[in-house]
C-alpha cells in the first residue's frame, strides 16, 4: 500500500526581521522497512521520554546527531535524503544529503525507539490525528519542500577592501559602522597608550603595511557617523550609545567630535595577514534593528551551515539564529545578548567563524 499525495510543495522556510519569526512546514516521503511510503505535511521528528508511552505532542525539527568528540544538529527542513540503519544500543546510523551544497552529514541518532517521524497527510483535516512512522522502521527521507537559505544577502558586498586572506602580509582594519578613523603606534613598553605616540592611518576600512611587531590599534567613532545611524541613538554628553564587542564600556569623548573609541592590541606576523573589525553595536536595540545599520550585500563568506549548527547548539532561537548569520555576512561580527549569556561570533582571514563568550553590558548586568 502506497500513500502518495501529489499535493503542492510547501513553503520551506518563511522568515521576516519585522517579527523575528520563522515558520516551518516541511513535506516529505518517509519509506519504512517494509517498502511502504508515506507522504507527510508539516514532518517533525516526535519523541517520548518513557519508550513505552504514547508519542506526545512535543517535537523536535531537527536530528541531533553524535560525531566522534561532537554533535550536529540537522534541520529536517535541510534535507534533500536520509537513509536510515540499525545500529548498537538503541542507535540509528543517518546518512544524510542536504539540499544546500550538497554537503554530507553522517552520525548515530540515539535512543531511536523513542523518536518517530509524524505529519499530517496532504488532503487531512486540521483536526485530524497525526500520522507516525517509528524511526526504528524507517529507512529512508526524501525532503520534497525546497529548503531557503536563512535570508543571507544575495548581492556581491561593497566593503573595500574586504578581508584579506590569511597569507596576505597586510593589517585589515575595519569597523561597523563604516568610517571610523584609525590610529596606530607600535607597543615597546607602559607608554604605549600615550595619545601623542599614536599616527593617522585613515578611515575604516582600509590596509595598510606594517612592520612586524605588536601594535595599538585605536578605532575611534566621529559624532556624524553615530548620528546618521538609523535608528539614530539618542546622543547627549552623558550616553555612549554602543557597547563594543559585548566586553565593556567603551571609551566615551564627546571632545573633539569623537563619540566612541576602542583600542586593540594587534600582533603582526612576517608574511601572514592581522585583522580588526571593530564592532559598535548599537545598546538596547532589537537583533533585527542592529543588523540593519550593518554594510549591505554580502561582505563575508563562511561555512554557513556548519555555523548554523554551532550557534543553535548554544541555545539561541532558530530566528536570531538566522539575524546573526545575516549579520556575519554582511558586518563579519555580532554580539548576541540572551536572558542568561552574551556570545560573540566574528569571521576571520580564511573564513573561519570564531563563537566566544561575551562580558554582558551594564545594562544586561543589573538583573544578573
Amino acid at each position: 500500500m502506497r500513500l502518495l499525495s501529489a499535493a503542492p510543495v510547501l513553503v520551506a522556510l518563511m522568515f521576516a526581521a519585522a517579527t523575528a519569526r520563522a515558520e516551518t512546514a516541511v513535506e516529505a516521503t518517509v519509506t519504512d522497512i517494509f517498502g511502504f511510503e508515506l507522504r507527510l505535511t508539516e514532518l517533525v521528528l516526535s519523541r517520548a521520554d518513557d519508550p513505552e508511552a504514547e508519542l506526545p505532542a512535543a517535537t523536535l525539527e531537527h536530528l541531533q546527531l553524535a560525531k566522534e568528540d561532537h554533535s550536529v544538529i540537522l534541520w529536517l527542513v535541510s534535507i534533500k535524503e536520509a537513509t536510515f540503519e540499525p545500529a548498537e544500543n538503541d542507535a540509528m546510523t543517518v546518512r544524510a544529503v542536504l539540499q544546500e551544497e550538497g554537503r554530507e552529514v553522517t552520525g548515530l541518532l540515539k535512543n531511536a525507539s523513542r523518536h518517530a517521524f509524524e505529519g499530517r497527510l496532504p488532503d487531512a483535516d486540521e483536526d485530524a490525528d497525526m500520522a507516525h512512522v517509528p524511526l526504528v522502521e524507517t529507512r529512508s527521507l526524501v525532503v520534497h519542500t525546497e529548503f531557503e537559505s536563512p535570508n543571507l544577502p544575495t548581492e556581491p558586498g561593497d566593503l573595500h577592501p574586504p578581508m584579506p586572506e590569511p597569507d596576505e602580509d597586510v593589517l585589515w582594519v575595519s569597523s561597523i559602522p563604516a568610517g571610523a578613523e584609525v590610529w596606530i603606534r607600535a607597543v615597546r613598553g607602559p607608554s604605549a597608550r600615550q595619545w601623542r605616540d599614536y599616527r593617522r592611518l585613515g578611515e575604516t576600512p582600509l590596509t595598510s603595511r606594517i612592520p612586524p611587531g605588536t601594535w595599538a590599534v585605536r578605532v575611534m567613532v566621529p559624532a556624524e557617523i553615530a548620528d546618521g545611524l538609523k535608528p539614530a541613538p539618542q546622543l547627549d554628553e552623558h550616553t555612549n550609545p554602543f557597547e563594543h564587542d559585548g566586553w565593556e564600556e567603551i571609551g566615551f569623548r564627546r571632545d573633539a567630535h569623537v563619540v566612541a573609541s576602542v583600542t586593540y592590541n594587534v600582533v603582526k606576523r612576517q608574511g601572514r595577514a592581522a585583522s580588526v573589525n571593530a564592532l559598535f553595536q548599537l545598546k538596547d536595540q532589537p537583533l533585527d534593528e542592529v543588523v540593519e545599520t550593518f554594510p549591505s550585500g554580502r561582505n563575508f563568506h563562511y561555512n554557513v551551515p556548519g555555523v548554523m549548527d554551532r550557534l543553535r547548539e548554544r541555545g539561541i532561537p532558530r530566528a536570531e539564529v538566522f539575524l546573526m548569520l545575516q549579520a556575519l555576512a554582511r558586518g563579519g561580527k555580532i554580539v548576541w545578548h540572551g536572558e542568561e549569556e552574551s556570545l560573540m561570533a566574528e569571521v576571520t582571514p580564511g573564513g573561519e567563524v570564531e563563537i566566544t563568550e561575551a562580558i554582558r553590558p551594564a545594562a544586561n548586568r543589573e538583573e544578573d
